[in-house]
C-alpha cells in the first residue's frame, strides 16, 4: 500500500473528529450519572424525549468516533454523525438563541466545525489508511 497526501490529509481528519466525538460521547456515557444526567440538561432545554435522546447522542458519538478512528463503515459512521450535529445545532442551540458565537458561554461554533468534518469524511471516504490496512490481521478472509 503506497498512501498519498490526501489519504494522509483523510487519515488525520478521521482520526481528528472521531478522537473528539469519541471523548464528547464518552463524557455522556461514563462520567457522573452518565446519560440520566445528559437527559437531565436536556430536559432542562425543553428538548423532547430527554433520556431516548441523551442514549442516541451518545452512542453515535462513542461508536462513531471509533468507527471513524478505525477507519470502518466511515459513511455510516459519518452520515449519523453528521446528523446528529445537525440535531444539536438546529434542537439545542438555535432553537434555544445561542448564537455562533456567544459572547458568553459556548457558542455552536464547535458543533457547526465538527458537522462540517463529519460531511467531509462522508464525502470523500475513508482513505487508503485504516486500521485494516495498518493491521493486516484485521481483515476478514473469504472463502472461495
Amino acid at each position: 500500500m503506497r498512501a498519498t497526501m490526501e489519504d494522509w490529509a483523510l487519515l488525520i481528519l478521521r482520526v481528528g473528529a472521531g478522537i473528539t466525538f469519541l471523548l464528547h460521547g464518552y463524557q455522556k456515557l461514563f462520567v457522573g450519572a452518565g446519560p440520566l444526567a445528559f437527559s437531565r440538561f436536556l430536559q432542562a432545554q425543553h428538548f423532547p424525549a430527554p433520556l431516548f435522546f441523551a442514549w442516541i447522542f451518545a452512542l453515535v458519538e462513542v461508536f462513531g468516533g471509533l468507527a471513524l478512528i478505525a477507519g470502518i463503515q466511515t459513511k455510516y459512521a459519518s452520515g449519523a454523525l453528521a446528523a446528529e450535529r445537525v440535531i444539536t445545532i438546529l434542537g439545542l442551540r438555535m432553537a434555544r438563541g445561542v448564537g455562533f458565537m456567544a459572547a458568553r458561554g459556548i457558542g455552536w461554533e464547535l458543533d457547526f466545525l465538527l458537522l462540517c468534518m463529519a460531511i467531509g469524511v462522508y464525502v470523500l471516504g475513508t482513505g487508503a489508511i485504516t486500521a485494516q490496512t495498518l493491521f493486516p490481521m484485521l481483515q476478514t478472509r473469504r472463502r472461495a
